[in-house]
């Protein structure tokens, strides 16, 4: 869809950097060091400079909300997440089996995969002004649900503007782009597009048990945004305690803490805190090689587990009267565990 907006001339720039153009000679060029972007916006492949109308712009992100973005308008681009979930995995060619890169913790949020998708969905619906658009929709009827969102947002484009935007942006003219791309840079392996369609999940049937594991997480947002759910549904997470002890989750706690109001401190043997220990005790230098990581998501990783357990062993030693039964393993266990990761970052991490 932000390709769709390039070809009716309305400029778009990362959030993360906002220096993707350049003003020259009356015309926008994209910069030196975002031509990568041709492998996500066909157009850039096909035109050099560009005249974009001076009353509106467009912000794309796979950021987390913060507080300036809050009050904007803003489109949550949302799939369902056992495809979106599916095509991820795909998308990435990690070593890892679909459960492992599913319980694989994400280094900014230190969430796995499944919750990263539910808080990530959750904190953007929760602005103020918030319009939800499904890839299914997108793909059932570019041309109307594209119109719908201009419409939501009152931009005003011809029908011809309408029609060709949406032919220029297809997966084929995508997929091309990308192709040329990595043709011109042949040291870059990682393919960005796939030909992803509504409910390829369903086609996989040998991932049957965790598909099923991700629509009962995921059931209340399944429902809310008109998928269907398999099964019960689990409770939504409480996520506010663990967001509170993530850097990139600070607004997102602010957030939370506001909507839902600060519940008792979560045990660190269950929930959200009890997988970071899990996984922080399993997790090896191996296990991150064959995730895939590159120098930047490992020391980010490291970095941040590192940064949480001694948080949660901060909590332990002021609370230690109150949480007895399990101070002990938070003192001890955990304590270990921040050893090894820091010998990592000696080892493993340069």
């Amino acid at each position: 869809m932000i390709n769709c907006f390039l070809e009716l001339g309305i400029r778009t720039f990362r959030r993360s950097r906002p220096d993707m153009w350049q003003y020259k000679d009356g015309a926008w060029t994209v910069t030196s060091h975002q031509q990568i972007l041709k492998k996500w916006l066909p157009i850039l492949s096909r035109q050099d400079s560009f005249t974009f109308r001076d009353d509106i712009e467009v912000r794309w992100t796979h950021e987390w909300p913060g507080s300036t973005t809050r009050q904007q308008e803003i489109v949550v681009f949302v799939r369902d997440p056992r495809d979106a979930l599916y095509s991820r995995f795909r998308r990435e060619a990690t070593d890892l089996t679909f459960k492992e890169f599913l319980s694989f913790l994400d280094p900014w949020s230190l969430l796995d995969k499944v919750d990263n998708w539910i808080l990530f969905v959750r904190s953007w619906a929760m602005c103020d002004r918030v319009h939800v658009v499904r890839f299914e929709d997108y793909k059932a009827d570019a041309v109307a649900t594209l119109g719908k969102t201009l419409n939501a947002l009152s931009i005003k484009v011809s029908d011809a503007d309408l029609h060709r935007a949406v032919e220029e942006s297809t997966f084929e003219k995508a997929a091309a782009a990308e192709a040329q791309y990595r043709q011109e840079h042949p040291e870059d392996e990682q393919v960005i597009n796939r030909k992803g369609m509504p409910r390829e999940w369903s086609a996989v049937p040998e991932l049957k048990v965790e598909m099923e594991q991700v629509s009962r997480r995921c059931g209340y947002l399944l429902e809310e945004f008109g998928y269907v759910a398999l099964g019960d549904k689990s409770q939504e997470p409480d996520f506010a305690r663990h967001a509170q002890l993530v850097r990139s989750l600070a607004e997102v706690s602010r957030q939370l803490s506001l909507r839902n109001g600060m519940q008792g401190a979560e045990r660190p043997e269950s929930g959200l805190i009890g997988r970071v220990c899990e996984f922080a005790v399993s997790v090896t230098p191996h296990l991150m090689d064959r995730a895939g990581l590159n120098p930047n998501e490992r020391k980010q990783l490291v970095q941040e587990v590192d940064r949480y357990l001694t948080q949660i062993c901060e909590i332990a030693r002021r609370k230690r009267n109150e949480i007895q039964p399990w101070s002990q393993m938070v003192t001890t266990q955990v304590k270990e565990t921040v050893a090894q990761f820091l010998s990592f970052k000696g080892s493993r991490l340069r």
